[in-house]
């Protein structure tokens, strides 16, 4: 039976209950009911889901200290047990990786002045492009079909955001790998700069930058349009928002 919103945001006011306070995607993970696709498929992104569950949305730019985005860096790191990426800040963090960027100049200026190595580490080197189609093809075997970006998030061992950045789109590395993509309505119409236009029209209409409910409301396309093309609602802002592209390691 599918989760209704109301289930979800239940599910993840428990999940705080549990962890006593304001929840993670990793704690939701570790004790929520429902996949984490599940979650981003109807709200957009884990903060929007925070955000509909009644916690409060990340911090203004403006409000935010060197010293704070720092000691936000310094606690991924903790939790994660590793040097993180923006994407791990975008999908763990309290800010924004590019509020980083914009406070430091760069991702790793940011980590070098949080005293974290910049470099990548041996567990992090990029994965090859081989590497990449291999697993592509693992998880086509496993659901019998052309892999998704559900698919890939679910089953497979790699980001759909990585092979969006490395074959420039989820259908570009799904054909590279010898697959018919898979058609949903409208993304085969829309270009991308078409969408990261609107996304610009939004933006300017409702006086900042959008959440995937002013999409739902207020936008031209899908939201299933945007995680199609660009992996995930996240992702789709970034392209749309950030001066640079997010490193991948």
């Amino acid at each position: 039976m599918p989760y209704s919103d109301d289930d979800l945001i239940e599910d993840i006011r428990g999940v705080a209950a549990e962890v006593g306070g304001k929840p993670t995607l990793n704690d939701y993970r570790e004790h929520g009911t429902a996949a984490v696709t599940t979650i981003y498929d109807r709200f957009g992104s884990w903060q929007d889901a925070l955000d509909a569950a009644g916690y409060e949305p990340r911090e203004p730019d403006s409000a935010v200290t060197d010293e704070e985005l720092l000691d936000e860096l310094g606690r991924l790191v903790d939790e994660l047990g590793e040097r993180p990426t923006a994407t791990d800040m975008n999908d763990h963090g309290a800010y924004w990786a590019s509020t980083y960027r914009r406070a430091f100049g760069s991702w790793n200026n940011a980590l070098e002045a949080a005293g974290i190595d910049s470099s990548p580490s041996q567990d992090r080197q990029p994965v090859s492009d081989d590497a990449l189609l291999e697993e592509l093809e693992r998880v086509a075997e496993q659901v019998n079909g052309t892999p998704t970006t559900r698919a890939m998030e679910q089953h497979g061992e790699h980001s759909p955001n990585t092979y969006i950045r490395r074959f420039g789109s989820w259908n570009d590395a799904v054909t590279a790998a010898g697959f018919e993509p898979n058609e949903e309505v409208g993304t085969e119409t829309v270009t991308t700069e078409e969408l990261i236009d609107e996304l610009h029209r939004l933006a300017d209409e409702i006086g900042d930058r959008p959440v995937a409910d002013d999409l739902r409301k207020h936008g031209k396309h899908a939201l299933r349009t945007y995680q199609q093309r660009f992996g995930s609602w996240s992702a789709a802002l970034e392209a749309a928002f950030d001066d640079e592209s997010t490193e991948d390691a």
